[in-house]
């Protein structure tokens, strides 16, 4: 990940995790839906780790999300 990009992981973190919360789900039953570490779901969330795009949209399955509203940075205040 490129380091000017990563504000922009940060709020996708962030809408993952709003979305996730939203819909009641644990990092661990999203992991388990991806078939991948809960860790990983955790440092997508808070931004560390860059992913695929492929694995994005796996993401967005997963908790039940259109894709697009991930890319809706408009409500989140910056920190």
């Amino acid at each position: 990940m490129k380091e000017q990009n990563k504000p922009y992981y940060r709020k996708l973190g962030i809408k993952i995790s709003h979305y996730r919360k939203q819909r009641d789900l644990t990092q661990q039953e999203v992991a388990n839906k991806l078939d991948i570490d809960p860790s990983s779901i955790s440092r997508i969330e808070n931004g560390n780790i860059g992913m695929s795009i492929d694995m994005l949209i796996a993401i967005a399955e997963a908790i039940d999300v259109p894709l697009h509203l991930l890319f809706d940075f408009r409500d989140i205040i910056e920190q």
